[in-house]
């Protein structure tokens, strides 16, 4: 059969699935009804659901309320939280045949099912409590719509094209899959390698490729003063004891997770303001986390009016796997969260202990079995080297969010906290008795003397415990009047507590600061508008360093550039291009001889080396061995200039497509056009505050204002639901993309457009 008649029949069929699936949406949508009964809960309750699909429950108590959570899940997010379960337990392969097999050999060996199944055993009454109800919830869905027709059923049609039965959901899989959201946030093992293989470079060259302190970070808790400009080494310069690398960690492929997934970039916002910064005099708070951006995205938008033991009004954003409200606000506070860049996890060097074989069932194919090696510290990743990690010890699991959602002040807050075992964050906090806070929160490990976790530590050796949580760094009510995390180093060495070597660009921290300080006072708009905000202060200022060297042409048009990446902007695009060839000519050049390239190095995205080496001098470039600077960064130019004419991408927001993709989005033109989602033109990048990418960035924006729940605003990249051809399911996207200037189309206390009773 030629191609042309194969493209033909593949349209034929996508057009006429499109047109099968738009039918059973239509029937699915009526069939929801006004009443149903979920069972088990203890008096009746209401779901309304707002033009936008958000869902507010109304509930006796939270038992009842985490039950109806668990249907809203199911009936929006079933295919989703199927996928994210398998992720976690390592059974990809048995329903999407080979592809996925590096992932599930990967989480076989980090052994997501064993931890949870242990750590269910030890979790406190409540947290137990939650996640049966939970389970109990969307496990009603499931056997409400089981036996129904296919095309009136709605699991959703990712089912139904695999031939895959939802199985019963349990605590364990919430557990799982909670795992699975930790690893996204976890990934310091692998610098460990990298920094012990990159010993092998002199220490001039060291010198060009390490973050440095500079009067641009933005500490919350202070350096001391004759610290400000001394070099913080990524590579510890071999003054902190590390073991001898082997051969093997030289080869930099040893640095991908058997995955095959690059390391994930961990980026967020959150910045809280005191009455005396905020126009209304209320305490105001903003929060966009930076992850994947996905179809369906992380996120679930949800309200709680709970009545006893106490009334409470809750709303936030949901993960789909596990009960409760991971951020948001109630009527005493709000909070957010950021990746507070901790170094969690280390890897030992030692012998095998034990080892278990594993069967993976692989779609239309024979089982394979995978050899899992275990030593004292962990499971070993590398042979030898064993990956100590809190998240893999079951009797440190914790998910307190029922005490988080509900605290009403920051005592209680900061002791809900404390029993938080999940990948160290940043939280902000504001209350409306006009207080506002900061906390470091989860489990950093205390390690032996002369070993800070840069380099893999002696298997004889082990951790001395975590840091204690009264311990933990903490600011309240500072003189300043707001309080910023954007990922950046938080603290200085003035404190004892050794956090991390490896911190995001200050650069999104400083504009927000920036941004705050030049208003004598805020609101939610101006909230929105910091957001939303595009200026790149690194290429801003990567092109002023730049610009004695550039034509005469070239120079006009960058000497008055703000930074600034608006979709339509053509200068950014031209900023990144020279951005992206000075890094990779600058690393490659040290790197030579290593395997690296200088990609491998901007995980971080931390451009303090590349301004740094703008500003060394000559001397300094010559010990490198990097040669004539000023020919170097001529050349950079040329081969840029040539890119920017050559190239027929001109703005910015054609090259950063925002792309959101559905895990069966891939391949045929079928499976294309059920599940994809056309990519679209956005501002952005990732070293502004508004940090996205074409499949990365803001996943969700919130704002807060704590003394008036009505007057808070949320939005997604794309929407609530996950069934392809919801109403819900790109519904938010305009306003993601464009931005809710006047905050009116994405307030999060919205009228209800259907009522449903449910017993």
């Amino acid at each position: 059969m030629n191609f042309k008649i194969k493209t033909t029949i593949l349209i034929i069929l996508g057009v006429s699935i499109i047109l099968l699936t738009g039918w059973w949406h239509i029937l699915i949508q009526s069939e929801i009804p006004d009443t149903f009964e979920i069972g088990q809960i203890s008096h009746p309750a209401k779901i309304m659901i707002d033009e936008r699909g958000i869902p507010t429950i109304q509930a006796e108590n939270l038992s009842d309320a985490f039950k109806i959570q668990g249907y809203l899940m199911a009936s929006e997010r079933l295919f989703q939280m199927e996928i994210t379960r398998r992720a976690a337990r390592g059974t990809l392969s048995e329903i999407l045949g080979p592809a996925t097999l590096p992932s599930d050999r990967w989480h076989r060996i980090l052994g997501f099912t064993q931890v949870a199944a242990r750590a269910w055993q030890g979790l406190d009454v409540e947290q137990q409590d939650a996640l049966r109800d939970f389970s109990w919830g969307v496990n009603r869905f499931i056997q409400m719509h089981e036996k129904s027709s296919w095309w009136t059923k709605s699991i959703g049609i990712e089912f139904e094209v695999l031939q895959v039965k939802p199985q019963p959901w349990t605590p364990e899989d919430s557990l799982a899959c909670l795992l699975l959201m930790t690893e996204s946030q976890s990934n310091s093992w692998k610098n460990d390698l990298r920094n012990e293989s990159l010993q092998v470079l002199s220490q001039p060259e060291r010198k060009f490729l390490s973050p440095v302190f500079t009067s641009a970070d933005q500490l919350l808790i202070p350096d001391k003063e004759t610290d400000l400009n001394d070099p913080l080494l990524l590579f510890k310069l071999g003054t902190l004891k590390g073991t001898k690398a082997s051969g093997s960690l030289l080869d930099p492929s040893n640095l991908n997770d058997l995955s095959g997934i690059d390391p994930p970039l961990f980026g967020s916002n959150s910045w809280v303001i005191s009455p005396k910064k905020s126009k209304n005099g209320h305490v105001l708070l903003a929060n966009d986390p930076h992850m994947d951006i996905q179809s369906p995205g992380y996120w679930f938008p949800i309200r709680f009016e709970i009545k006893s033991p106490k009334a409470m009004v809750i709303q936030g954003v949901a993960l789909p796997f596990v009960p409760g409200i991971l951020l948001g606000q109630n009527q005493y506070l709000a909070w957010g969260f950021t990746n507070l860049s901790a170094d969690q996890q280390d890897l030992f060097r030692e012998p095998t202990v034990r080892e278990r074989t594993e069967v993976i069932k692989i779609r239309n194919l024979p089982p394979e079995s995978v050899s899992v090696y275990e030593g004292s510290h962990g499971p070993q990743v590398r042979p030898g080297y064993s990956l100590a990690w809190a998240a893999l010890d079951p009797k440190l699991m914790s998910l307190p969010m029922g005490k988080i959602m509900t605290a009403t002040n920051w005592d209680e807050f900061n002791k809900a906290f404390d029993s938080y075992r999940g990948p160290c964050m940043n939280v902000t906090y504001g209350d409306v008795q006009g207080n506002i806070g900061w906390r470091a929160a989860g489990l950093i490990p205390l390690r032996p003397r002369g070993f800070d976790g840069t380099r893999p530590i002696r298997g004889d050796l082990d951790w001395k415990g975590y840091l204690a949580q009264n311990a933990m760094p903490k600011i309240y009510n500072p003189e300043s009047g707001w309080i910023t995390t954007a990922n950046q180093r938080v603290v200085g060495n003035s404190s004892s507590v050794y956090i991390s070597s490896r911190w995001a660009s200050p650069a999104r921290a400083q504009r927000i600061n920036q941004l705050i300080g030049q208003r004598k006072e805020l609101d939610l708009a101006d909230m929105n508008e910091i957001q939303l905000d595009t200026v790149s202060i690194p290429h801003r200022d990567l092109m002023k360093l730049f610009t004695p060297f550039m034509s005469a042409e070239m120079r006009r048009s960058f000497t008055s550039w703000d930074g600034t990446s608006y979709q339509d902007s053509e200068l950014f695009t031209q900023a990144e291009i020279i951005r992206i060839n000075y890094r990779d000519a600058l690393y490659n050049k040290i790197l030579m001889g290593t395997g690296f390239t200088g990609s491998t190095l901007d995980v971080t995205n931390n451009d303090a080396p590349l301004i740094e080496s703008m500003l060394a001098s000559q001397e300094e470039w010559s010990k490198a061995g990097l040669g004539d600077k000023s020919m170097f960064l001529r050349e950079v130019l040329r081969v840029s200039y040539r890119q920017i004419v050559e190239n027929p991408i001109k703005k910015w927001g054609d090259y950063n497509l925002s792309r959101p993709q559905h895990p069966l989005a891939q391949g045929s033109f079928v499976f294309k056009s059920i599940f994809g989602v056309k990519g679209e033109a956005q501002s952005g990048n990732y070293r502004a505050v508004r940090a996205n990418q074409p499949q990365y960035g803001q996943s969700m924006r919130f704002l807060a204002d704590v003394n008036d729940l009505s007057a808070s605003t949320m939005v997604l990249p794309l929407g609530i639901s996950g069934h392809v051809l919801s109403p819900y399911r790109t519904n938010m996207r305009r306003d993601w993309i464009q931005g809710d200037l006047e905050l009116q189309k994405t307030k999060f206390s919205r009228p209800a457009q259907k009522t449903i009773e449910v017993r």
